[in-house]
C-alpha cells in the first residue's frame, strides 16, 4: 500500500464505520463460513489457510492487520493478490490491491499461506490489529478505511493409525486358511499400520470367533503388556513405539478349537475399562482412536487330511 496508508494508520484519519462490520477471518477452505471454534487436520499434512475479508459489502481495495501465530505449525509460504505489500503477516502487513476485489456474498481472499502440520497438539491463528493503528482496517475503493473485527482459528492435529490381525509379518494379508480339528493352531500378527507418529501405548482387546481361543502372545522387543488381550490390555513402550508406517505389537498363537467355517472375523476392540474403541496414547498430548481393521479366517471342517505337522512327520 502507498505511503498515504501509513499516514492514515498513524493519524487514524478517514476511518469510518461501514454499514456492515467487516470481518477479517482465517479459514481452511472457502466453501464454508464460519468454520467453528476448531478444526482437525492430519499430522504430517500440508494445509492452505486463507485470510479473507467478509461481511464488508464493498469493493475491497486494501487491508492492514497482523496474524498471531506464535503457537502455530511451520509456515511454508505466503501469497498475496497482485498489488503492493508492506511488512509481513506476523509483524503486520499493509496491502493495496491493483484491482479492487468485490466482497458482497463471497469472501475476498486477501492472503493465503501454506503450513506443514509438524507436531501433535492444538495451535491458534488469530487476526489482530495492525501495530500502531489499534484496529484491523479494510479499505474500500473510494479510499476510506473501515474498522474490522478478526477471528481466531484453532487447528487440532491428529493421527489415525490402523490396527489389525494379519497373517504375514509385513501386515498385508488379512485372510488366512487353516486346517480344522482339535489341537490345531494358527499363527497371526497383531500390528499397527499407517503409524506416522510415535506412540507410547495401545489400549485394546481381541474379538475372536466363538470356539477359537488365544493360546499365547509374544510381544515385540521393547514392549510390555498389562491386562489380558481377551478382555482388555495395555501394550506400552518406555521408549515409544516408533513411527515408520508399520509396527509389530505381538505374534499371536490361536487355537482353532471346535471352530469351523468361512469368513470367520477377527477384530480388535477397545479395552473393557476404557471404551469400545481401541486407541493409542501419545504422552502428554492425548489419546487417538485407531481404525480397527477386520480380518478373516477360513477353517474347514476337519477331515482325514493331515495337518502340516503330520505331513512333516512323514519325512523324518
Amino acid at each position: 500500500m502507498k505511503t498515504s496508508l501509513l499516514t492514515f494508520l498513524i493519524l487514524t484519519a478517514f476511518v469510518s464505520l461501514a454499514a456492515a462490520q467487516p470481518l477479517v477471518s482465517i479459514y481452511t477452505t472457502l466453501d464454508k463460513s464460519p468454520v467453528g471454534p476448531a478444526e482437525s487436520v492430519p499430522f504430517g499434512s500440508v494445509q492452505t489457510l486463507y485470510v479473507v475479508v467478509e461481511n464488508a459489502d464493498m469493493m475491497v481495495a486494501g487491508a492492514a492487520f497482523r496474524i498471531d501465530d506464535t503457537t502455530a505449525f511451520s509456515r511454508l509460504s505466503v501469497m498475496y493478490p497482485v498489488g503492493t505489500v508492506t511488512g509481513d503477516l506476523v509483524s503486520g502487513v499493509q496491502l493495496g490491491f491493483a484491482a479492487p476485489m468485490p466482497q458482497f456474498e463471497t469472501p475476498a481472499v486477501v492472503a493465503s499461506m501454506e503450513i506443514y502440520v509438524d507436531r501433535l497438539g492444538d495451535v491458534t491463528y488469530g487476526v489482530e490489529a495492525y501495530p500502531g493503528a489499534g484496529s484491523i482496517l479494510v479499505q474500500d475503493d473510494q479510499g476510506a478505511f473501515h474498522v474490522a473485527d478478526g477471528n481466531t482459528l484453532t487447528l487440532m492435529s491428529f493421527i489415525n493409525p490402523e490396527i489389525g490381525v494379519f497373517f504375514d509379518e509385513q501386515g498385508t494379508q488379512q485372510a488366512g486358511t487353516f486346517n480344522g480339528g482339535v489341537g490345531e493352531t494358527a499363527q497371526a500378527y497383531l500390528m499397527l499400520r499407517e503409524l506416522d507418529h510415535s506412540v507410547d501405548s495401545v489400549y485394546l482387546s481381541l474379538d475372536l470367533p466363538a470356539g477359537m481361543s488365544l493360546l499365547g502372545a509374544e510381544l515385540a522387543d521393547g514392549l510390555a503388556m498389562s491386562g489380558d488381550l481377551n478382555t482388555g490390555a495395555i501394550i506400552s513402550s518406555t521408549s515409544g513405539i516408533p513411527a515408520g508406517g508399520t509396527a509389530m505389537l505381538a505374534t499371536l498363537t490361536l487355537s482353532t478349537g471346535s471352530t469351523a467355517g468361512a469368513s470367520l472375523p477377527l477384530t480388535v476392540a477397545g479395552h473393557m475399562d476404557y471404551g469400545a474403541e481401541p486407541y493409542v496414547v501419545v504422552v502428554p498430548v492425548g489419546a487417538y482412536v485407531l481404525e480397527a481393521l477386520e480380518s478373516f479366517m477360513y477353517v474347514p471342517v476337519a477331515t482325514e487330511a493331515r495337518s502340516w505337522s503330520g505331513v512333516k512327520a512323514l519325512y523324518r
